[in-house]
């Protein structure tokens, strides 16, 4: 499940674009989320289990789809996927990924994070504390 984050990591390049599928038709809860890369296409989605499942593939057609929800993902496109992290909770269940999008050019980053509840899949932006 991993391989495929870790070979956008290594080789995807910049982020081109961002899909989501919804829960059910109409609702802004998300069931899966395309990521297009330069060279490849991960498709991060919540399995029966509310686990996160990671596929190295687009989303399969004909899902319906729309345009990701552009405060979340903006600040990452063009970027590149540095660093990857599958997060655990508490009950052994890995349910969430960690995403950090940087820029050779630029020190700053864009750390997202997605986590399974309910379900389908909920995104956070990740910020140094101030301090």
């Amino acid at each position: 499940m991993f391989t495929a984050l870790k070979t956008a990591c290594d080789h995807g390049g910049p982020l081109l674009g961002v899909r989501e599928a919804p829960l059910v038709p109409g609702s802004r809860l998300i069931s899966a989320l395309e990521l297009r890369f330069n060279e490849v296409t991960v498709t991060l989605s919540a399995a029966d289990d509310d686990e996160i499942s990671v596929t190295p593939a687009p989303l399969p057609q004909p899902t319906p789809t729309h345009p990701s929800t552009p405060s979340v993902w903006s600040r990452c496109i063009g970027k590149r996927l540095c660093w990857a992290w599958l997060l655990t909770n508490q009950q052994g269940y890995s349910d969430g990924v960690r995403l950090e999008f940087g820029d050779p050019d630029s020190p700053e980053s864009v750390v997202v994070e997605l986590v399974v509840a309910a379900s389908s899949l909920h995104p956070f932006v990740s910020q140094p504390a101030e301090g």
